[in-house]
């Protein structure tokens, strides 16, 4: 057992004091008074309770309550084997109201690893849980004083071998064997002129010598007599095979009784195991989640995914809307046709155009043909016109110069149509008109194209939030299941989130109806078996006996017992009527067949006493010789380990000692054997510490803490600094030091065999 550390809220002097203490070696220094007993003493309070070892308990109290506080109050800290656990005590003084003090105590003990506290049983202190010995035990081996006292005695060696005799420092051996002489004694002096079986004899002499009488007297009774004695030997038998019987009856009950108990364990235990199968699972997020979930997320991968490829269609079809949907050329044309004013505008000024260069080439052509007319009127007839010759002329050519230029403006018109018409790829009106209406339609075609196009967007824009709020309530219902939705193979994670989920809520169905029915199963054989003890139904059968159902003959051993029971009242009615003849018998003389009987009592008496005092001889013997044979090999055993350590702590000078069976001390050099009286104080101090150590390894379940108050006083620096590398060596052992020491020297040393070593400076005095 290790000491992690403690804290006292007030202790005698100490008050709110806290250290930590190194698992191997700790130096605890500090000046006359400053408490290091008292630290001490609150490790032996906190393992073993007030002085409970001694008889001391309330002296020990008024000590080490604080004056202050009117308290004691602490926890500590300690480690057993890999785990961890921390006590609490605390003693308050309480002051009645006719001025009586009392004290109460309380106490926890929690185990760190699970934070939950253990029953706290004042019979079983922590000391005696952990340790595994009584505060007697321990203060003698591991607690050692300034002084070091012999250890022994009558108190420790008797413990001791109780301990190793029974397992239980309880269990006294001499008190036992004192018992057993006493109740020898009662039954037979060692002269044999005394006990019970002396007297018994006496008696029976004089109840033979009285028989011998009674049969010269009674000779006519004695057949009588005869056959009541051997009716009642036979009444004696059926009474004693009804027993039997009744104890046989209760053994198969007890049987029958205890097989219902291990199958209550046994069901018990499929309990424990299926409810820790099913909290094995209850770490896992699928572990809350039900079918419900399961649909869910079913539900919201279908609608994801659906949502996803509406989406997607509706994004490829409007990736299918591009430009204005209409052949090059006929979007040529409509953009020409828009940037020209339109088809209606290209439209009358084709018309336009067309009127103005018929009528110009018309009006020219009519013009140009008069002009020509009148200058071929006036090369023919030119007498005809006299001296006004020169007007017709004139006039002519200017008809006919008219008549050209309007030939030219209608040339230009038509030319200027031709451009036209070449521009949407016609030749001629009719084509070109065709083409505008060709062109409205394409129009249209574009508006109707555009407005698809704009639906198709929306359509897509509309899914495309519905694909979105999809993959977000699927992600919702990801998370119920503990994790969150990936970027890519959607479709593939939700089918083994689905499969691991389900494998997990199917595994819980089967824990939780293992856990119904073996649960059915308890309540079934608890309800049944209500109202009996399983202890004591194990203490009516013999130790180690096979319970097996096959083997119960309930039955038999009760129809037996009602047999011998019947056979009991049939000749106990017959000793009766024996009895009431005998009576009238002995009315008229003394009855040696009542003189029979009183001398086969006693003779049975005497056997059975004769037995009683055979079998406490016998005990008396096997428990003396045991404890003989037992104190022969402890003494061996503490020796050698006690040799090797003495040998050790003297550099090899002392390198036999003797340990006798009470546990007194002898030391070997090679001058001879020496008690301790003959040496010095510190070879003194070394024997006994060597026995503690031996002591520690023979009696601990436990390594405990072992504590030096002072100890070393006697000793020179190189013996201190031996004993302190020997303990820093057994504290790879398991074995935590703790020395208290009012000087430096031990600290300084410390450090040199153990770097590692802990060294806590208590308070100065005062301060």
């Amino acid at each position: 057992m290790i000491i992690e550390s403690l804290h006292i809220d007030c202790f005698g002097c100490l008050q709110d004091f806290s250290c930590t203490f190194d698992s191997r070696l700790n130096i605890i220094e500090g000046d006359n008074e400053a408490g290091k007993s008292t630290l001490a003493a609150f490790v032996r309070y906190m393992l073993y309770g007030f002085g409970r070892a001694g008889g001391t308990e309330l002296a020990e109290k008024k000590k080490r309550i604080n004056w202050e506080k009117g308290r004691a109050a602490g926890s500590m800290t300690v480690r057993v084997g890999d785990r961890r656990y921390r006590i609490e005590r605390s003693t308050t003084l309480v002051t009645g109201p006719r001025g009586k003090d009392t004290y109460r105590e309380t106490g926890t003990l929690i185990d760190l690893g699970n934070r939950m506290p253990l029953s706290w049983n004042d019979q079983k202190t922590p000391g005696e849980r952990f340790l595994g010995v009584p505060e007697a035990v321990f203060l003698s081996t591991a607690f050692v004083p300034q002084v070091s006292a012999r250890i022994g005695g009558g108190e420790l060696t008797e413990a001791i071998e109780n301990l190793l005799f029974s397992g239980d420092e309880s269990l006294n051996v001499q008190r036992a064997l004192d018992k057993l002489e006493g109740l020898r004694r009662t039954l037979l002096h060692k002269s044999g002129r005394g006990g019970a079986l002396y007297d018994l004899a006496t008696r029976e002499a004089d109840v033979k010598a009285r028989m011998a009488q009674a049969e010269k007297d009674n000779g006519a009774i004695f057949e009588k007599e005869s056959a009541l004695a051997t009716v009642k030997r036979q009444l004696a038998t059926a009474e004693k095979k009804q027993e039997e019987a009744e104890m046989h009856e209760k053994q198969e009950e007890a049987a029958l009784l205890l097989v219902s108990y291990r199958r209550l364990h046994e069901a018990e235990h499929k309990l424990a195991e299926a409810e820790a199968a099913l909290k094995n699972l209850d770490g896992l997020p699928a572990y809350r989640l039900h079918e419900g979930d399961l649909t869910d997320l079913a539900l919201a991968g279908r609608t994801a995914k659906e949502a996803k490829a509406r989406y997607l269609e509706a994004k490829q079809a409007r990736e299918g809307y591009s430009g204005t949907g209409l052949d090059k050329n006929t979007e040529l044309y409509l953009e020409k046709a828009q940037k020209g004013g339109g088809t209606a505008g290209l439209r009358a000024l084709s018309e336009t155009k067309k009127k103005h260069c018929m009528l110009t080439a018309v009006g020219g052509g009519c013009i140009a043909f008069a002009g020509l007319v009148l200058l071929i009127l006036v090369l023919i007839l030119p007498t005809a016109f006299g001296d006004l010759l020169a007007l017709p002329y004139t006039l002519g050519s200017l008809l006919l110069l008219a008549g050209g230029g309007l030939g030219l403006e209608a040339y230009r018109v038509h030319r200027a149509l031709t451009a036209l018409y070449s521009l949407y790829g016609v030749k001629e009106q009719t084509e070109f008109l065709s083409r505008m209406d060709e062109i409205d339609r394409g129009r249209e075609q574009v508006h109707a194209y555009r407005g698809a196009a704009k639906e198709a967007y929306d359509t897509e824009t509309k899914l495309g939030v519905a694909y979105n709020r999809a993959v977000s309530e699927l992600d919702t219902v990801v998370g119920r299941f503990g994790t969150r939705l990936p970027e890519e193979n959607v479709e593939e994670f939700l089918n083994t989130l689905a499969e691991t989920a389900r494998r997990v809520m199917e595994k819980k169905k089967v824990y939780e109806a293992k856990v119904l029915s073996a649960q059915d199963v308890v309540d079934a054989l608890s309800a049944q078996l209500i109202g009996t003890n399983e202890a004591a139904a194990r203490a009516i059968l013999p130790p180690d006996c096979e319970i097996r159902v096959e083997d119960v003959q309930l039955e038999e051993w009760r129809k037996q017992k009602d047999y011998f029971a019947s056979q009991a009242r049939i000749l106990s009615r017959h000793v009766g009527e024996l009895e009431r003849e005998l009576a009238a018998l002995r009315a008229r003389a003394q009855d040696p067949a009542l003189l029979q009987a009183e001398w086969e009592a006693l003779r049975d008496h005497s056997a059975a006493v004769r037995e009683q005092h055979e079998a406490c001889v016998m005990a008396y013997e096997a428990i003396s010789g045991a404890g003989e044979r037992l104190r022969a090999e402890i003494s061996p055993r503490l020796s050698d380990f006690a040799c090797r350590m003495m040998e050790e702590l003297t550099d090899g000078r002392y390198r036999r000692i003797g340990i006798g069976s009470d546990l007194a001390v002898s030391v070997g050099t090679g001058d001879g054997t020496y008690s301790l009286d003959y040496l010095s104080a510190g070879t003194q101090d070394l024997s006994y510490l060597s026995l503690r150590m031996a002591l520690i390894d023979l009696l601990y379940k436990e390594k405990p803490p072992v504590f030096f108050d002072e100890s070393f006083a006697h000793q020179d620096n190189d013996r201190t600094e031996r004993i302190l590398r020997t303990l820093a060596e057994r504290s790879a052992e398991g074995q935590q030091n703790l020395i208290f020491t009012c000087h430096t020297r031990e600290s300084e040393m410390a450090r040199r065999v153990a770097p590692e070593a802990a060294v806590i400076r208590m308070p100065s005095v005062g301060a």
